[in-house]
């Protein structure tokens, strides 16, 4: 079991080395450094979710402030997930009801995943422009 770290790094984001300093200090093995430039293909996230094995901890950089902070924000964002298992799908709404998201919504399917998937392309162009993270989405019902 490791614990393997991922960074996107984004143009604007100046916070790199102090995410690669913690996720060392955390104790990760490896650190995958993604370029946001490669935001589309994601190769190395790729590569890495081929490689976890069982048991592996995936580290995402204190950099994504808003997923394991989200009572940051002024009101409420809405944590999408989907999924074929379950009770994976429970396990993945009580973490993020533990980390703070009081407001989430089952997509349904794995195939809904190309669209959530949309909504984390999204980030990078709004970082770019807002220069913070400290926004979110919120599905209005």
């Amino acid at each position: 079991m490791a614990k393997i770290g991922y960074i996107m790094a984004a143009a604007h984001y100046d916070k790199l080395e102090e995410d690669r300093q913690w996720m060392q200090e955390y104790g990760c093995v490896k650190i995958v450094v993604e370029n946001d430039a490669d935001e589309k293909s994601r190769q190395l996230w790729k590569q890495l979710m081929i490689a976890l094995e069982r048991g592996d901890e995936l580290v995402i950089s204190k950099g994504s402030v808003m997923m394991n902070n989200p009572n940051e924000l002024s009101e409420p964002a809405t944590g999408f997930y989907c999924g074929n298992d379950s009770n994976a799908k429970d396990a993945v709404r009580e973490i993020l009801h533990d980390f703070g998201w009081t407001d989430t919504f089952d997509m349904g399917d794995i195939s809904m995943s190309h669209y959530t998937e949309m909504l984390g392309a999204f980030w990078v162009p709004v970082f770019g422009q807002l220069n913070t993270m400290h926004w979110g989405f919120r599905l209005v019902r």
